[in-house]
C-alpha cells in the first residue's frame, strides 16, 4: 500500500458537491480515504476569477500504480465534466473540477494533463496547511533557493548513478539548495515510435526507493508523446524552470536530452545558454573514475550474457529479479530438487541469460541460499521452448505458491545445456548445488 495525497479544486457550478462527488469516486477507484482537508473556499493569490475557488487536500492508501492512479484521476476529472480553456491573455477559464496536485509516496508526480505541479499551487497555503504530512515533499517548490537537480531515467541506480547523487547533494548543500532527482514513469524508448522497447533493471518503485536513499528528493515525471516532443530548451523551461524550480541544472559529462534538433547535436554549451535564459546555472558532473566504463546499457549487455559479475560490479550490489511462484510440473520435485516456478512480476525487468546461477531468495519469512535455473528444460521437455524461471532453496520447507519472491543474483555456475539422461541431469544438479554454495559463500 503507498499514501496517495491530492489536491482538488474546484470554480464552477455547485462547487462543494463536485468536490465531494471526486473523492467519492476516488475513494470507490483508488483507494480507502486516510484523511481530507475541510473543504475551503477563498480566493488565492494570483487567481483571477469571479468564482471563488474550493480546495481539500485527500491523503488515500492505494495499491494502484503510479500509471492506473494518473489514469484514475484523469478519468474523474473527465467525468465530472472538466473545462480549461486558455485566453489570449493566458487566464484560465473557470472549471468544474480539477486535481492539481498529486503526490505518490514520497514523488511528485507530473502530468501535463494534470498540470501538476505547478507553482502557483504552493502560493495557496490553505491548501497546504490542513494536512501535516504533506509538509515534506511540497517545500520542494516553496523553498527560498530553489533545487539542484539532475535528470535521468536512473535505470539500476549503478555506481554511475550513485556518483551523480553524490555530487547533486553537495552541490544543493553547497548552494542552499533542495537535491532533486528529476526521472520518468517510464523509459522513453517506450513511447518513441518504431523503437523497441528497453527492458529494465529496476521497477519505478525499486529505483525511487533507492534514490531516495541518497537524500534526495525525486520528482518522477509522466513521459509520454507531448513530453517526448519537448526539446531541451523548451523542457529546461518549462518543467524545470517553471514547474520545478530548478536554479541549478547538474548535467551527467556524457548525458543529451529533450528531442533532438534537426540540424545538429546540442551540447553542454547550449544547455548553459538555455539556462542563463531562465536563471538557471548548468553544472557539469565529473566522471565515476573506474576501470571500466559504468551504464545501464552496458549493465544489460553483461546480463544478457549471463556476466552477473561484472553487472553486479557496475550495480554496486546483485542484481535483483521479481516474480510470482506459480504451480510448475512438479518435475524437480521428482528429481529430488523441488522447485519454485517463478514468472515476472513485471514483464519489462531483464531477465539474464540461460543458465544456471547461485542466489539469494528473499520471500516472506527470509532470505535463503538458492540455486536458479533460466531455460527451457530441453532434457525434461526438449519439444517445448518456453524459456522458465525455476528456483531450488536450499534447506527450505513450506508453500510458496502465490508468494511474490526476489532473486539476487551472485554468480553464473554454467551455461544451459542438455543431458543424455534424467540420471546425468540428476548428477550435475549435485554438482551445481554444491558450486552454488561455495559462490555463497564468498559472496555474503
Amino acid at each position: 500500500m503507498t499514501d496517495l495525497f491530492l489536491g482538488l479544486g474546484s470554480n464552477l457550478g455547485d462547487r462543494k458537491a463536485a468536490l465531494q462527488g471526486a473523492l467519492h469516486l476516488l475513494a470507490e477507484q483508488v483507494g480507502e480515504l486516510c484523511e481530507c482537508s475541510e473543504l475551503v473556499e477563498t480566493e488565492p493569490w494570483g487567481y483571477q476569477s469571479q468564482n471563488k475557488y474550493v480546495n481539500a487536500v485527500a491523503r488515500f492508501r492505494t495499491e494502484l500504480t503510479v500509471g492506473e492512479v494518473l489514469e484514475v484521476t484523469q478519468a474523474i476529472e473527465r467525468e465530472l465534466g472538466r473545462t480549461v480553456k486558455t485566453a489570449a491573455d493566458g487566464v484560465y477559464t473557470d472549471r468544474v473540477i480539477d486535481i492539481d496536485i498529486l503526490l505518490y509516496g514520497s514523488s511528485v508526480i507530473y502530468s501535463p494533463a494534470l498540470r501538476v505541479p505547478h507553482p502557483r499551487m504552493w502560493q495557496r497555503q490553505f491548501v497546504m496547511e490542513p494536512l501535516s504530512s504533506l509538509s515534506h515533499t511540497p517545500h520542494l517548490c516553496r523553498q527560498g533557493g530553489g533545487t539542484a537537480a539532475t535528470i535521468g531515467f536512473f535505470d539500476g541506480v549503478h555506481l554511475g548513478h550513485q556518483h551523480l547523487m553524490t555530487q547533486l547533494c553537495q552541490l544543493a548543500s553547497g548552494q542552499g539548495q533542495l537535491p532533486l532527482a528529476v526521472t520518468f514513469d517510464r523509459h522513453p524508448s517506450t513511447v518513441v515510435p518504431h523503437r523497441q522497447p528497453t527492458p529494465i533493471l529496476t521497477t519505478r518503485s525499486e529505483c525511487r526507493e533507492r534514490l531516495l536513499s541518497f537524500g534526495v528528493e525525486v520528482a518522477e515525471l509522466q513521459f509520454d508523446a507531448c513530453m517526448s516532443q519537448l526539446t531541451a530548451r523548451e523542457f529546461m523551461k518549462l518543467i524545470l524552470h517553471e514547474q520545478l524550480n530548478v536554479k541549478t541544472l547538474l548535467v551527467g559529462y556524457d548525458h543529451h536530452f529533450g528531442r533532438p534538433l534537426p540540424e545538429r547535436r546540442e551540447t553542454i554549451d547550449d544547455y548553459k545558454a538555455y539556462g542563463r535564459e531562465c536563471g538557471m546555472e548548468v553544472v557539469v558532473a565529473t566522471e565515476l573514475s573506474s576501470d571500466f566504463h559504468v551504464s545501464s546499457s552496458a549493465i544489460r549487455r553483461a546480463l544478457l550474457a549471463g556476466d552477473v559479475a561484472t553487472a553486479n560490479s557496475m550495480l554496486g550490489r546483485p542484481y535483483r529479479w521479481t516474480g510470482r511462484v506459480v504451480h510448475g510440473h512438479a518435475i524437480g520435485r521428482q528429481l529430488g530438487f523441488p522447485t519454485a516456478n517463478l514468472v515476472a512480476l513485471n514483464p519489462e525487468q531483464l531477465l539474464p541469460a540461460r543458465g544456471v546461477y547461485a542466489a539469494m531468495v528473499d520471500i516472506c519469512d527470509g532470505v535463503y541460499p538458492a540455486m536458479l535455473n533460466i531455460g527451457t528444460r530441453p532434457t525434461i521437455s526438449p519439444a517445448d521452448h518456453t524459456v522458465t524461471v525455476e528456483a531450488h532453496l536450499f534447506d527450505y520447507e513450506g508453500d510458496l505458491y502465490g508468494q511474490t519472491v526476489t532473486v539476487a543474483f551472485h554468480a553464473c555456475l554454467r551455461q544451459e545445456r542438455c543431458f543424455n539422461s534424467e540420471e546425468e541431469l540428476m548428477a550435475q544438479l549435485h554438482t551445481d548445488k554444491t558450486a552454488a554454495l561455495q559462490a555463497l559463500s564468498t559472496t555474503n
